[in-house]
Parts: structure tokens; sequence; C-alpha cells
């Protein structure tokens, strides 16, 4: 008999069917596994959607066909590792947000560049959640570069998004690859957060109005990094997925990065510019890292929010009173008006 592959559609169906319960305010006892707001996995969470117990986050787990496709990837490629593990190198470009930003935009460009090998898979998420596999695990993410001269290789590059956020992440990589080039792509906090936001609810993670999850933020995210910072294993749910406004302050996300690498290391873009001039971003991308400027036949949409939110004006307007000392920091760390970003021109 053979052996049934599983579509992504049918892979997503599986994934998703229990979820729907949630969606539709019932309530239930799962008995997977649950991240609660303090981080701790608990066995059983009775979980209403709407009320206070919606502050969980409910990490839904890969189905059975998920599963066992991971665990045979990951053992074919543990195979191979014995073999050329050795002749991988480490990336040498890192994109690493921000979330929302138009990180899988630049990923799918530059993965058709000939003097560029892309990772296996976009988001790698080794410097965040999977740290503790080592940096074998990590090589073998990606595919042995053809060479393109006598002497040179194709240059390994993956897009992490979380890395921007992570507070461990630029100490880790740091110390792992010293010379890595970073690219970030930077939105308007307002309309990232927005973004971030509808994207939690197509993925179903999110089950407040916009108002509500902005608010409960703060609560939300109490603690956590504290806790990341002291167990270097410990790694958050809430901290990653319900960050709405702490990710778009940016200037102190860019500051932890500027403690460890040089500032010619670091290059950083406006979204705005990537979508509107592609051709000249691309070409700034391949000056920083050192390689033939070249361009793609056409420049698709990707992973564009089909979930469109009407976002009332007092909301907007508190949005942009909270970030607007931020903002003041961005601007004296790189020279970023506020009044630069393409909405408020």
């Amino acid at each position: 008999m053979g052996f049934f592959w599983p579509s992504p559609h049918s892979i997503n169906r599986m994934d998703r069917s229990h979820d729907k319960r949630i969606r539709h305010g019932a309530r239930f006892t799962y008995n997977s596994p649950v991240i609660s707001t303090s981080g701790m996995q608990i066995e059983k969470v009775d979980y209403r959607c709407g009320t206070d117990a919606c502050s969980a986050v409910l990490r839904r787990q890969p189905g059975i066909a998920t599963r066992i496709r991971r665990k045979t990837w990951d053992a074919w490629l543990e195979a191979t590792d014995s073999i050329t593990g050795r002749q991988r190198p480490f990336p040498q470009l890192i994109i690493g947000g921000g979330m929302r930003c138009g990180t899988t935009a630049l990923f799918s460009y530059l993965a058709k560049h000939p003097q560029l090998s892309a990772s296996r898979r976009k988001e790698v998420h080794y410097f965040d959640l999977h740290f503790d596999r080592g940096h074998a695990w990590y090589k073998r993410q990606f595919r042995m570069g053809k060479a393109v001269s006598n002497n040179r290789h194709q240059l390994l590059f993956e897009s992490s998004p979380y890395y921007m956020y992570e507070p461990r992440v630029p100490q880790r990589i740091h110390n792992t690859i010293p010379d890595a080039r970073l690219v970030f792509l930077l939105r308007d906090p307002i309309d990232r957060a927005i973004s971030h936001y509808q994207k939690n609810l197509k993925d179903q993670r999110e089950c407040l109005s916009l108002r509500d999850a902005l608010e409960a933020e703060e609560e939300r995210l109490a603690g956590e990094e504290e806790k990341m910072l002291n167990d270097p294993h410990y790694c958050s749910a809430v901290h990653q997925y319900f960050s709405y406004k702490a990710r778009g302050r940016y200037a102190i996300l860019i500051k932890r990065f500027f403690r460890y690498f040089p500032r010619n290391q670091i290059l950083l873009i406006r979204s705005s510019r990537l979508f509107k001039q592609p051709t000249l971003t691309l070409a700034e991308v391949c000056d920083f890292l050192g390689v033939t400027r070249w361009q793609p036949d056409d420049y698709p949409v990707v992973n564009q929010s089909r979930i469109k939110t009407v976002v009332p004006k007092h909301i907007r307007d508190q949005l942009e009173s909270d970030f607007e000392p931020y903002e003041r920091q961005l601007e004296e760390l790189i020279g970023w008006r506020s009044a630069d970003w393409p909405d408020k021109k």
C-alpha cells in the first residue's frame, strides 16, 4: 500500500477543525498543551472565547500527517548531515524582521538571485525558538551553495521576523556568526500593529476585538521578557504573538543589535520603498551583500492580508499617541522621521 502524502490544504483542514469551536465561542476542555499567560504548559484548560480566559494562548498542535512529514524530513536531513555537515557554512545574510513588514516578499525576490541560496523553509527560527537544537541542525536548514565562480559559492540566507523582537537573538547571532549581514524592514508601526492583529485573526489565535487586544497587551506581556532573559530555554507564545505595539517600538529593538554589530553590517529599509521601488531596493540589498545587481522578471504580491479590519479613528489616534515617544527615539537613532511614513505625508 502506498504512503499517503497529504496536500497543504488537507493538513490545514485537519489542523483547524478543532479551532472552529473557539471562534464560535464554544466551551470545551482542550486536552493538548496550552500556553497560559504565564508561559506555563497545562494539561487542560476551560477555554471560552470572549471571557477573561481568552488572555491565554491556544498553541495549536500540528496534525498527525504534518508531524509525520516533519519527523521524516528531519530524519533524512540528519542522516545526510553526517556526510555533508562539516562542509555546510553558516548563512551570511539574515532578514530579521519586522513582522508584517514585507520580509516574505524580500525573501522570495532574493531567493531567485543566482548568487544567493535561500533556506529550505522561509522562517527557520533558530536563534529564537530552536536554539537548543544546535548549530548542526541550523546548518541542515540550508542547501549546499552552488559554485558561482572559481573560489566563491552562493551566499546562504534566511528570514525569521521574530529575530528582531526576541531579546536574546542579537547576542546569539553575534556569538555564532559575528560577520553576518542583517537586514530589517520597517513599516509604519500603526499599520504594522493592525496587520499583525489581522494575521492573528486569520490564524485563529486572537479572539478579542482590536481595541481589547491593544488594551490587554501590557498585561499579556508582563514579565515575559524577564523570564526569557533569566532562562535560556524559555519560549513565550504570548511574547511572540500578542506584541502588537511592542514590535513597533523600533528604536528599542534596533539598539539591541547596535550593541553587538557595527552599523555597516545592518541595513534598514522602509517597507514602503520595497513595495513602491522594488528595483532600487533590491539593488541596494545587492550592493550591501557585495553581489551582482540583479532583478527578477516580476514582483508578485505575497503574504498580503485577506482580512480587512475597519479601524475607528480614535483607535488610530491612540496608537499614534502611544508610538510618538518611540518615533522620536527612532529619529534620534537613525534620522527617520515619523512624518515620512507613507500615510502621514
